[in-house]
């Protein structure tokens, strides 16, 4: 039988993912107009989309960081968080495949300058293992040592 992953691992796993979430959200909440910006550079989706995703991503993102953070329906916001992820790394790869030379936009402003299409989606892997490792946790308090 398989060793579970101990509590502290998990733990660590789900301060790393939801912080990182809960940084990201706050980081495009101060100006969501370069948010909006980062996102038509991809040129995916509409104006209008591209706004609305500027207005409310981040809050989502701040939801679902905050509720890693506390342990509070945990399988929901790792769920979230996977899908989110998912959806990162296809609007990266199809930057990367279509040759734009874009910021993502993934911390707000903070991103900096041209992104590095291969470290950015390696990330995103990262996050969404930690998160599907977190789902599989069926949203049981993790820190709490209940079995």
């Amino acid at each position: 039988m398989a060793k579970p992953i101990q509590p502290l691992i998990l733990f660590a796993m789900r301060m790393i993912v939801g912080g990182v979430f809960l940084i990201a959200g706050a980081l495009k909440l101060k100006d969501p107009e370069a948010f909006s910006i980062s996102i038509q550079a991809y040129r995916l989706v509409p104006f209008g989309v591209a706004a609305a995703l500027a207005t409310y991503l981040p809050w989502v993102e701040l939801v679902v960081g905050g509720a890693l953070l506390a342990g509070w329906r945990m399988a929901g916001a790792a769920a979230s968080v996977a899908l989110m992820s998912i959806v990162f790394m296809g609007a990266i790869g199809s930057a990367w495949a279509r040759g734009l030379d874009i910021a993502c936009g993934c911390l707000g402003d903070a991103g900096g300058g041209a992104v590095s299409y291969p470290w950015h989606i390696l990330g995103n892997l990262c996050l969404l293992a930690m998160a599907l490792i977190l789902v599989c946790r069926g949203g049981r308090r993790i820190d709490s040592g209940a079995r």
